[in-house]
């Protein structure tokens, strides 16, 4: 690069090829010599005037230097031979990014210290003999160089930029991680950490959260299009989940979010309990897995709240269903199931025998004849309040649990 795109004679005193050339002849050239260090002085107020002290003014007086005599043809100081002015440059301008100055001022500067270089070399030039013609291409050819030296510093720049958005990309991808296991452990999160977090990671605390329980598509779904979602903390720990702000009505959000994933969405907590959101969100998930709800369905704790509380503790559960296993213990599987059945659309329903034919798709008559059995199996708790709540709940427990554990009972409609 820096290399001229005339095809003149070459002024050159040393062994190596230069990069620039002219039409300047060598007698002429060797009375112009005595101007380059004017030449530079002219420079150099505007280039102090524009450019800071640093890394890139050293690059663009060296160059400069190293231009001028490359026209006139002086010998050049030996240090500035074979000097890889591109890489000069880019290393400059990565220097200005690192001092936190725009890109677009550094092809002004040295567009600026050129031209008044230039001028200087006009007014003198002309007086010691040069055509119009040597002018301009000396012109060209230093604008040339100069468009050349700023691509290479912007490029420097801007490779600079690159690397450190991609660097406080993973700062704050990882502070997103960090905040995600903080808002989903168990352990109290002081508020003032909470806000130093947050703010590392890009995300707003809202008062109120939901935790998302996602089942993945594949072992390779990371969700990467989820976490694209700026309000979106994504955890892969197994079962993946979703923390996002609370968004209260509008559902369409998260079905959204997890596309055609099968998901399960917590109570809205504050942020300290996130934890025990995504525990019922995990639980109510399981669930939603074991009914064969189809993939893409998102189901709400909100709406589950009586079944997540009735399953919350196995051991209860199997209590309240073994007193109805063992009042059914005397009959068959079938016929335990279609017994169950019966019961539960009575204590729900508390309706006439036809409305509970209706609803259980049988004739009236059978249904007589089953509440004639289960008076005579429950006796006097079918008008016990607390005995018909404890009923209701085991029965309950048994539909919910029945596609895991047991025979199907028979569906009331």
């Amino acid at each position: 690069m820096f290399v001229s795109g005339h095809s003149t004679t070459s002024v050159a005193t040393g062994d190596e090829p230069l990069g620039l050339s002219t039409d300047i002849p060598p007698g002429l050239a060797e009375k112009l010599r005595p101007l380059a260090d004017s030449l530079v002085r002219a420079a150099l107020p505007e280039i102090e005037r524009t450019i800071p002290e640093g890394e890139f003014r050293d690059a663009m007086l060296n160059k400069l230097h190293s231009a001028i005599d490359e026209i006139l043809g002086r010998p050049r100081d030996r240090d500035t031979r074979n000097v890889d002015w591109e890489s000069v440059f880019r290393r400059a301008g990565r220097a200005e990014f690192l001092a936190g100055r725009t890109s677009d001022w550094m092809q002004i500067s040295l567009r600026a210290g050129t031209r008044a270089a230039w001028q200087q070399l006009s007014t003198e030039g002309r007086s010691t003999g040069l055509s119009a013609e040597t002018l301009l291409i000396i012109a060209e050819s230093s604008f040339a160089a100069v468009d050349e030296a700023a691509a290479a510093a912007v490029e420097g720049y801007r490779a600079a930029e690159t690397a450190a958005r991609a660097r406080a990309a993973d700062a704050r991808e990882h502070a997103r991680r960090r905040l995600t296991r903080a808002i989903l452990a168990p352990e109290p999160i002081a508020d003032e950490w909470l806000r130093a977090a947050s703010d590392a990671a890009g995300w707003t605390v809202p008062d109120r959260i939901v935790t998302v329980a996602v089942e993945c598509r594949s072992d390779l779904d990371r969700l990467g299009d989820v976490g694209e979602h700026r309000d979106a903390l994504v955890s892969l720990q197994s079962p993946t989940c979703v923390v996002l702000p609370d968004p209260g009505d509008d559902r369409q959000i998260v079905t959204d979010l997890v596309a055609d994933r099968r998901a399960a969405v917590g109570p809205p907590v504050p942020p300290s309990d996130g934890h025990r959101s995504l525990e019922l969100a995990r639980r109510l998930l399981a669930l939603a897995h074991s009914g064969a709800e189809p993939p893409g369905n998102v189901t709400w704790c909100r709406d589950h709240l009586a079944t997540l509380l009735l399953l919350a503790d196995p051991l209860l559960t199997d209590q309240l269903r073994e007193q109805i296993d063992a009042a059914f213990a005397g009959l068959t599987p079938k016929q335990r199931d279609r017994m169950a059945s019966t019961l539960l659309v009575w204590l729900q329903t508390r309706g006439t025998h036809n409305e509970i034919a209706a609803r259980l798709d049988v004739h009236p008559q059978t249904v007589r004849y089953r509440i004639h059995q289960l008076r005579r199996l429950f006796g006097d708790k079918l008008t016990d309040p607390d005995a018909r709540l404890t009923m209701e709940l085991a029965l309950r427990a048994h539909m919910l649990l029945a596609p895991r554990r047991g025979p199907q009972m028979e569906r009331s409609r």
